[in-house]
């Protein structure tokens, strides 16, 4: 319950989204994106951007769907990766 808030204002129901969409994930994205890559929100955010930098295209098409390429895409020209 201590990160009530933050799930709240971030929109998603995992502290693992909450990971995510701190590491500008869209929030549409986050909360399957991590069931997917089985985040652990222990971990420390650059340990996380490497799991979901080193994610590829295949592991985002399983958890979003067709719209997954899009997804990684943009999440990589938001977050600078390329």
């Amino acid at each position: 319950l201590r990160n009530l808030p933050a799930r709240i204002h971030y929109g998603v129901n995992s502290d693992e989204a909450v990971a995510l969409r701190l590491l500008g994930v869209p929030r549409t994205a986050a909360q399957p994106l991590a069931d997917a890559l089985s985040l652990d929100a222990a971990k420390s955010l650059p340990a996380l951007r490497a799991q979901v930098s080193s994610a590829g295209r295949a592991q985002w098409t399983r958890a979003l769907g067709a719209q997954g390429q899009s997804y990684k895409r943009v999440w990589e020209i938001i977050s600078g990766v390329d």
